[in-house]
């Protein structure tokens, strides 16, 4: 018998998926802040800023609201402890690999916004990586099902 394997879900699994569900709340409001962004909102931005807007593909959109709406999903499902979490967790970091890869390599976001910029995404893909693989080990420990 394991740590895991005892009926009394431990303090720690609860406080971990709790974070991972605020933290992809606070992604749904980002992306529906970006998709209210209004012709005004964006004038209000220097130039530079608001081409980042108007000139970024649409599937930059489908790729953000994958990842938010996937990562959503995926912590409400841990918190449930049900197994579907490690796909959305899968499809979360597919859609934060395609969002990030259009910054950091199609676009010159980092030119107009400065380095300081990298932080955040670098921050999210590493998020999203660690709570697939925290998802991935506790369905390999039995709590996911």
């Amino acid at each position: 018998m394991n740590a895991f394997s005892s009926t009394k879900t431990p303090l720690w699994f609860w406080f971990i998926g709790v974070l991972a569900l605020v933290w992809n709340l606070a992604g749904l409001l980002a992306f529906g802040f970006h998709l209210m962004m209004t012709p005004e909102m964006l004038a209000q931005l220097p130039p530079e800023h608001a081409r980042l807007y108007t000139e970024a593909p649409e599937w930059l959109d489908v790729a953000f609201g994958i990842a938010v709406v996937g990562g959503f999903l995926a912590s409400v499902m841990l918190l449930l402890r049900n197994i579907f979490a490690v796909m959305l967790f899968s499809l979360s970091l597919l859609g934060v690999l395609a969002q990030n890869s259009y910054s950091f390599f199609m676009s010159n976001t980092f030119d107009v916004l400065g380095p300081n910029a990298m932080i955040m995404p670098a921050v999210v893909v590493l998020l999203a990586a660690g709570l697939l693989v925290y998802s991935i080990a506790m369905k390999n420990q039995g709590w996911l099902r």
